[in-house]
């Protein structure tokens, strides 16, 4: 682990461990999210992605006005969607795992809570496998707070229902297959161990 984490608290329950890591330094932690989170975050944003279809449009007589202004004015990021965004780069920086579908995208309506892990990727250590991930954001200033360990929506609760679930688990690896277009990804497909927890 590099000089900028410290772990925070360590718990382990039923076969299942849940790791918290803070920053040395709140300059650090705000230099994170000021530039890796946002990109992040910028990433499962569509709105350059729709501004583009837009100029595209243009002769086509379709209006586009509605449209228009969802790409001038961006909805702000949520609490939560900040904090699995940390969460994920935290994990790509740190602990070579890869996401590569931002599951925002799969979102039908504005407010949109969707069901299942919120991080299915890959971890790409020596042995590359799977990886499922949950993420609770908290201003509980408790650690580890009690989002982590207390109540059937825990942390803890919902990784031990994955731990415990192989259709589960079956399920988000039929997600990851379908949406992992990377060349890269593709090729390493074929040769993981059949699922990894964090």
């Amino acid at each position: 682990m590099n000089d900028i984490l410290k772990e925070e608290y360590n718990s382990t329950k039923d076969k299942t461990t849940l790791v918290g890591w803070a920053f040395e330094n709140e300059s650090e932690c705000k230099k994170y999210l000021a530039n890796r989170v946002k990109a992040k975050i910028r990433e499962s944003d569509t709105s350059e992605l729709l501004q583009e279809y837009l100029v595209e449009m243009a002769d086509t007589g379709f209006d586009t006005s509605v449209l228009q202004s969802r790409v001038q004015s961006p909805p702000r990021a949520k609490d939560w969607e900040v904090g699995e965004a940390f969460a994920a780069v935290m994990l790509e920086d740190q602990f070579e795992a890869s996401f590569p579908w931002p599951t925002s995208w799969d979102k039908r309506t504005p407010k949109a809570s969707l069901p299942g892990p919120d991080m299915p990727g890959f971890h790409r250590k020596d042995n590359p496998r799977f990886l499922f991930g949950e993420v609770k954001a908290s201003s509980e200033a408790k650690s580890p707070p009690q989002v982590a360990n207390s109540g059937g929506d825990s942390l803890f609760s919902q990784m031990k229902r994955l731990l415990s679930s192989d259709m589960h688990r079956q399920q988000l690896i039929e997600w990851l297959l379908v949406r992992a277009r990377d060349p890269s990804v593709s090729i390493i497909v074929g040769h993981f161990t059949p699922y990894s927890l964090v």
